[in-house]
């Protein structure tokens, strides 16, 4: 079997096809898909150095409403603490790396399952049984490890990396193309969750791809040119495979009917 470096020397001679001109360019290689190696890069080097969006303020609207998820394998905590900020921890105890919550709810502290340290909504031991005569113990140093967060237009962001440039300079280009659409204004209606067994870049590249549409979307278009998919969206089908999307004002829309009427 090749070493490491082989691998990702052969990766990067089959990725320089796809940076030909367009009418020579080649798809990727498929290590990029399943190779481990690959896979703890994109981790590395992406997921634990970018800010993540992760959800809404709203679905953590009062002191003590917390959710918790896992980020390619990484348990976070998030949680509005009694001052009303929004913050993020390692959702793991500082004693032997129990989750020390579990799905979403509300509480006024989270007590590990294992040995019952307790630690208040902003990750402070606050009480450790049995502890307490231990000499050189130290509470203030055995707190849920903090994680960067941030907010943008009632989105909620984090990151691993401390380094990481702030949310404010990250989002500066999107945010000046997208404040018109004022989502700081709007609210969570709903929620939808998919859980798909594929590498993660296969659904970014399937959003991207109208490629598909003419073939897999023909039975859900009206009309033999312009076309509205179920979410409301309007396509012009250009001979080729080529489409245009054109927005109107309306809302999602699922079967032709609105579920929350016009947007102020």
């Amino acid at each position: 079997m090749p070493a490491t470096g082989d691998r990702f020397a052969e990766v990067a001679r089959a990725l320089a096809a796809t940076r030909a001109p367009l009418a020579q360019a080649r798809h990727g290689p498929g290590a990029i898909y399943h190779s481990p190696d690959v896979f703890r890069l994109e981790k590395e080097r992406l997921f634990m150095r970018d800010w993540l969006c992760v959800g809404r303020v709203e679905e953590l609207a009062r002191p003590g409403d917390y959710m918790t998820l896992r980020l390619l394998d990484e348990p976070v905590l998030l949680v509005r603490g009694r001052d009303g900020a929004i913050k993020a921890f390692s959702n793991v105890c500082a004693h032997r790396g129990v989750e020390v919550a579990t799905g979403a709810g509300h509480a006024g502290e989270f007590r590990c399952p294992h040995h019952g340290w307790r630690y208040d909504l902003g990750g402070r031991l606050v009480a450790a049984p049995g502890l307490d005569d231990t000499a050189g113990f130290d509470p203030g140093a055995c707190g849920l490890r903090p994680i960067r967060t941030g907010a943008w237009a009632g989105w909620i962001f984090l990151t691993f990396d401390e380094a990481a440039p702030p949310l404010a300079t990250h989002l500066a280009h999107y945010a000046e193309d997208f404040a018109f659409l004022r989502q700081e204004d709007c609210r969570l209606a709903g929620t939808f969750v998919a859980e798909f067994d594929c590498n993660w870049k296969l659904i970014v590249e399937n959003l991207m791809d109208f490629y598909h549409v003419e073939t897999i979307h023909k039975a859900s278009f009206a009309g033999p040119e312009y076309r509205f998919d179920t979410q409301g969206r309007l396509f012009r089908l250009r001979p080729g495979g080529g489409v245009a999307a054109f927005y109107d004002a309306a809302p999602m829309v699922f079967g032709k009917q609105s579920l929350f009427g016009w947007m102020p």
